[in-house]
């Protein structure tokens, strides 16, 4: 665990993004703990109350709380009302400054404090604290010319991707302005004009912010860029191009996760119109689902994990009336196509929104080959089946692999490496090609792996 409470803090929701829910708890029992008598969470190492730290610690709690991981809403509150009382009358955040510090970096710590605390005045429906936002954000516009900062990559996307969060676009891509005019062919971004070096931690959050605008082929250069100066050991260098720099995991492992995450669902939100939404009947694939699915006995309650706009579904719903099923996927823009009486639910497959042992069956069909820790997402596969469920995974042969062009995220797998991965939750495990289209005897380039959940 991080040291500094706002490292901890932003840590938090990349935590139960990836499905390491235990983790999460552990670190947010231990976050709480070191909050402050006013509310605050402190300075790293030192006494008193962190603007930057309570913020992280209010934005990170709202989630957490949102998406049901915590039930205790006094700290997010007592560290909300916090932030609220330094907004004075005149929509400015009162002064608990460090003397000396740069107008630009107290007007982004401020900007950041807004955006966590609309975060919160949205979940616990405050209207006051988010009139007191509207207000200093207006004053904040007006305070700074954000585009013309010389910085191109330390503040200014945090100050983006805080725009965003205030549902404010535009001022976000003002912000991005120079970052995009100046980043290289190779992805990444000096810190001033024609400089040779930069903050890796910076590129990440600026790919970050360059997704949620839609600029998905600057941020994919950006990853491109990180993927290379990667260590070994998964971590980052604090910046590119300077000798001797101490390693900055923390904050550039955050960035990039949550980008590399934003980058897989973007990909297919953004393309939609061109996903199939129908399944030939003749076809390989759902010859093996409407086989596995008449196993499953009368009214099984089933969900596709990964479901897309629902093309299995579909035959699902009309071959098996009185089945019920939900459709599961992380793009809401998918989910919107699901036939009418399947039930849909947002989220993915390392946090699969469902209760332990909640289906009689869940299929994956060329989902898993997205997921970015599919060993993990085999396991929340397993918890949502009850004991003598069933569970029907297909998705691509690794041996077909060189043969096609694919993702860089994509993951094909062997047989025997799902296997042993549904082994430790499983019985009755079985493999066997599944044929691409009607043909029996197509390119076998599809796997099936069917499994009994044991007690």
């Amino acid at each position: 665990m991080p040291d500094c409470p706002g490292t901890t803090a932003a840590l938090l929701p990349t935590l139960v993004e990836y499905g390491q829910l235990e983790l999460a708890h552990r670190w947010c029992d231990r976050l709480v703990a070191r909050q402050l008598a006013d509310g605050s969470f402190p300075r790293s190492g030192g006494a008193g109350g962190s603007l930057f730290n309570t913020a992280q610690a209010v934005a990170a709690l709202a989630e957490l709380i949102a998406a049901g991981i915590v039930i205790d809403e006094e700290p997010a509150r007592r560290a909300a009302d916090y932030l609220a009382s330094r907004v004075a009358t005149n929509a400015e955040i009162s002064p608990v400054r460090t003397g000396g510090v740069p107008q630009t970096v107290q007007a982004v710590t401020e900007l950041g404090c807004l955006a966590a605390l609309s975060t919160a005045a949205r979940r616990f429906l405050v209207p006051d604290w988010q009139q007191a936002v509207e207000r200093a954000a207006g004053r904040l516009r007006r305070l700074v010319e954000w585009s013309g900062w010389r910085d191109a990559t330390s503040m200014l996307p945090y100050a983006a991707n805080a725009w965003l969060d205030l549902g404010d676009p535009e001022s976000a891509r003002d912000m991005l302005v120079r970052a995009s005019a100046i980043q290289r062919r190779d992805g990444a971004v000096p810190t001033n004009t024609g400089g040779s070096w930069g903050n890796n931690a910076a590129l990440a959050h600026l790919a970050l912010a360059w997704y949620r605008l839609g600029e998905h082929e600057r941020a994919d250069r950006a990853l491109v860029f990180l993927d290379t100066h990667q260590s070994p050991l998964g971590d980052w260098l604090g910046y590119w191009g300077r000798q001797g720099t101490i390693r900055e995991s923390a904050w550039v492992v955050k960035y990039y996760l949550d980008a590399v995450r934003l980058q897989v669902t973007s990909s297919f939100a953004g393309n939609n119109r061109a996903l199939p939404r129908a399944i030939d009947r003749n076809d390989g694939r759902w010859r093996a689902v409407e086989h596995w699915m008449a196993a499953l006995g009368h009214a099984p309650k089933v969900a596709d994990v990964g479901c897309g706009s629902g093309r299995f579904l579909r035959e699902l719903a009309t071959c098996f009336p009185s089945a019920h099923l939900v459709g599961i996927d992380p793009a809401a823009s998918l989910l919107a196509y699901l036939p009418q009486g399947v039930e849909p639910r947002r989220g993915g497959l390392l946090r699969i929104p469902a209760a332990d042992h909640e289906f009689d069956g869940v299929l994956a069909v060329e989902s898993l080959e997205h997921s970015l820790l599919p060993q993990q997402a085999v396991k929340e596969l397993c918890r949502v089946v009850r004991p003598g469920g069933r569970i029907c995974i297909i998705d691509k042969h690794a041996a077909r692999q060189p043969l096609s062009l694919c993702e860089p995220w994509e993951r094909w797998f062997w047989p025997e490496t799902i296997a042993d991965w549904l082994a430790p939750y499983c019985r009755d495990i079985s493999s066997r090609p599944v044929a691409h289209g009607p043909d029996a005897n197509s390119d076998r380039l599809f796997l099936g792996w069917e499994a009994t959940r044991r007690g």
